[in-house]
């Protein structure tokens, strides 16, 4: 059962589980395999939580993404990362649009593709992040439909860092 009264946001993280709307389902258009949705108890929410359709989502492709040694952006790789991260090997295509690496194992990665879509969508409440300017909580470095933005953390403005087409 979903403790939620009063939410409007397509992504949230509660008690180590990932829950999504099914506005940001539909965004991602995920395989089955690449990523199971569960149902979650709505009945005694709010009739705005329960329009939102939350699933929890277990993200279960793992791929060998992470070099521990190089840095690689965005850019280069077109990987993006959904919580904080490391580098990316040089060359690394990815046979999923979402996947946890092998070594990096709590962190949920995913494509640059499946990155626009949520964003084209305007989904709220997911950051997708360059593993290549992460290195400690919280980044300022972050993938928007301009390219890669940086946020000042006391003003929250942001400034374009990086146009990717």
């Amino acid at each position: 059962r979903l403790p939620v009264e009063r939410f409007a946001t397509d992504c949230f993280a509660l008690e180590g589980c990932t829950f999504v709307s099914e506005r940001l389902r539909s965004a991602m258009a995920l395989s089955p395999e690449a990523a199971q949705f569960f149902d979650v108890d709505l009945s005694e929410c709010s009739e705005a939580v329960r329009a939102s359709d939350y699933k929890i989502m277990n993200v279960s492709t793992l791929e060998d993404a992470v070099d521990e040694w190089e840095t690689i952006s965005i850019a280069e790789t077109k990987i993006a990362t959904l919580a904080f991260g490391k580098a990316v090997k040089k060359g690394f295509r990815p046979a999923n649009d979402i996947f946890h690496d092998r070594m990096v194992r709590g962190h949920v990665f995913c494509t640059d593709a499946l990155a626009m879509r949520v964003l084209a969508a305007g989904c709220t409440s997911v950051r997708f992040f360059d593993p290549a300017t992460l290195r400690f909580w919280p980044t300022d470095t972050f993938r928007t439909l301009r390219g890669l933005e940086r946020q000042n953390q006391q003003t929250l403005e942001t400034e374009l860092v990086e146009e990717i087409a």
